[in-house]
């Protein structure tokens, strides 16, 4: 296709530090699960996904398997940081990599109820939005929610 660029090297970033005025969305590595863990303690986080602060061994298999998915490429997995703090609040992805049709789906976003209508998920959206169309040269990026998940489809 002309003017289309390659998207290959870009590809190999899937995940990288992305800086808001609000939200650092950091790749997700093992020094983030413990601060993590604390955010995700609450139950009205988990009305439309798995339950991940049901155990910890729960937890901790999501956050291995998280890290095993990026590692993999197969998803981009970040851990979403309160800027002001330094510390977790939640944890978003690319998942449904599809470079070879230059599209990505964002989902699997949660946030501690203390950020909720903050900013905290528009911002970090906007920032996976730009690494997607502007870094990576998607054609195509997709949101991933329940139907009913009224507050994440307002990206509020």
């Amino acid at each position: 296709m002309a003017g289309v660029q390659s998207s290959s090297a870009g590809w190999r970033e899937l995940t990288v530090r992305l800086e808001g005025q609000v939200v650092v969305l950091e790749p997700l590595a093992p020094h983030h699960e413990e601060g993590l863990f604390l955010a995700a303690g609450h139950s009205e986080i988990w009305q439309w996904l798995a339950p991940i602060n049901e155990s910890r061994e729960y937890f901790s298999s999501w956050f291995q398997t998280s890290l095993a998915e990026s590692e993999a490429g197969r998803e981009g997995v970040f851990a979403t940081i309160d800027r002001r703090s330094g510390e977790p609040i939640g944890s978003t992805r690319y998942l449904n990599v599809r470079e070879v049709h230059r599209g990505v789906e964002i989902g699997w976003t949660w946030l501690t109820p203390a950020v909720w209508r903050t900013g905290a998920n528009i911002e970090a959206k906007l920032l996976m939005l730009e690494h997607a169309f502007e870094r990576l040269g998607c054609m195509r990026v997709e949101f991933k929610t329940d139907a009913r998940q009224r507050h994440e489809r307002a990206l509020g």
